[in-house]
């Protein structure tokens, strides 16, 4: 009995979720391929995916930027394309797209704590990249904290942590983790005093056991 158009399509649709649920992305990527062929935005990002699982960027970045000059302003398309290229070291190609995504979401927080993190990498806008965090803090308090640390490993110099952890104390002072971060910021400035409170005030707060440990080795060098 020969298949309709529609049912064999829904029969490879099928077959590529069971390949990749089995380990099998090259199968999936074969049925998404004769898929995409039809002209099917969906297909086209899951075949993205499917390469993306395979362990091919190069691939999955290929089809995703074709996807994009189908759809411009569509959220998923956007995330899946930029998330990407970060994926695969293109930061400053990303933060286009992200930029995109926020004047479409801008409340989405993830979106928000993306930018601060690829432009504190540049280690130029802080003031903006804080302005995000910020923003995202009162979005999505656990998540934005996270990346709140990921910029400071990416701030370049001490000066980006700084300013980065100073605002960010300022708008969670109860946070021990940011006050700590903003003491070990204050050292690296040669602001030793500055440094001492920050740690005082973070270790009262109840720092992590191994924060604690460090924050008291730092305040016996700093008497």
């Amino acid at each position: 009995m020969k298949r309709s158009p529609g049912e064999v399509r829904r029969l490879r649709r099928v077959l590529a979720r069971a390949a990749l649920r089995a380990g099998r992305p090259e199968v999936a990527v074969e049925q998404y391929e004769a898929l995409a062929a039809q002209g099917g935005l969906a297909d086209l990002l899951r075949l993205g995916e499917a390469h993306q699982a395979r362990g091919d960027p190069k691939a999955a970045i290929a089809v995703f930027e074709n996807a994009h000059q189908m759809a411009h302003d569509r959220p998923e398309l956007l995330w899946l394309l930029a998330d990407a290229l970060v994926g695969a070291g293109r930061r400053e190609e990303a933060l286009p797209l992200y930029r995109c995504l926020l004047e479409l979401e801008p409340d989405n927080a993830r979106a928000l704590n993306n930018m601060a993190y690829l432009l504190a990498d540049r280690g130029e806008q802080l003031d903006e990249a804080l302005g995000h965090i910020q923003r995202a803090l009162k979005l999505a308090p656990q998540q934005a904290a996270r990346h709140a640390r990921l910029c400071l490993s990416e701030a370049r110099g001490p000066d980006g942590a700084l300013r980065i952890f100073r605002g960010l104390a300022e708008v969670q002072p109860q946070n021990p983790g940011y006050r700590y971060h903003l003491a070990l910021a204050r050292m690296e400035e040669g602001e030793k005093a500055a440094a001492r409170r920050e740690l005082e005030a973070a270790l009262s707060r109840g720092l992590r056991p191994e924060e604690a440990e460090r924050a008291r080795q730092f305040l016996e060098r700093l008497q």
